[in-house]
């Protein structure tokens, strides 16, 4: 049996649906946070119903799990909920949540654009980039292990027809985007590295530590490889994003 427990919040929704049926595939311990019906969902994983919203939903949840991966969003609730409530303080309140003994990492799915105050997204979508920092910088805050990861553009097209390129410093261009399954595949080996060195690639399991980065099909790299040129990410420096 093995000793990791993965929580999976937003687990209903494409990339998170994707992750759970890809780390039950490893044979990993996973527990799926659930509205309600959950659908389609990995019969594997274990379910816990409750809202993101509710703290003691949230205690509950996480009570024996050493790994958190947070890839809920406010569509992936039903509509239900703001992202304030949802990018926000639900990120905060699960963050708290998680210091207990044996806790090792919470992989956070953000957004890139998220330090651009002028993002489009936060003049159409009700500030949510600006909402998703501030949950971001409550995660950091939080003194919990962390991997903040930014994805760009979401599609719906098959995953591993392209390699996953990783940047620093949100500067990505309009016009890159990644397959939601590529998404999925890379937080997978984020929350649990396949091998020793961590990944696939030159990132390796402690270089991720506490960093945050953008990433984006790439159709230079092969797919099911991410790639990083300077091979070490380098750590959010204290307090900033």
């Amino acid at each position: 049996m093995t000793r990791e427990r993965i929580l999976v919040a937003g687990a209903t929704g494409r990339v998170g649906s994707d992750l759970v049926a890809r780390l039950c595939a490893r044979g990993l311990g996973v527990r799926a946070l659930v509205r309600g019906d959950a659908g389609a969902l990995d019969p594997r994983a274990e379910r816990v119903v409750g809202d993101l919203r509710c703290q003691v939903d949230i205690q509950r949840a996480v009570e024996g799990c050493t790994h958190v991966a947070f890839v809920a969003g406010v569509n992936a609730i039903d509509g239900r909920g703001t992202s304030r409530e949802v990018e926000c303080e639900a990120v905060a309140a699960m963050a708290k949540a998680c210091r207990q003994p044996d806790f090792a990492r919470f992989v956070l799915l953000s957004s890139a654009g998220v330090t651009q105050r002028e993002h489009p997204h936060n003049c159409t979508f009700g500030s949510v980039l600006a909402w998703k920092r501030l949950g971001e910088e409550t995660l950091r805050a939080s003194g919990v292990p962390y991997v903040i990861v930014r994805a760009l553009g979401l599609r719906d097209r098959p995953a591993g027809e392209a390699g996953v390129r990783l940047v620093q410093g949100d500067r990505i261009a309009f016009g890159e985007d990644i397959a939601r399954g590529d998404v999925a595949a890379f937080l997978a080996d984020v929350l649990v590295p396949r091998s020793a060195d961590g990944f696939p690639c030159s990132v390796t399991r402690g270089s991720v530590a506490n960093t945050s980065f953008e990433i984006f099909n790439d159709a230079s790299l092969a797919g099911g490889t991410w790639e990083y040129a300077p091979c070490v990410l380098a750590p959010d420096p204290q307090g900033q994003p």
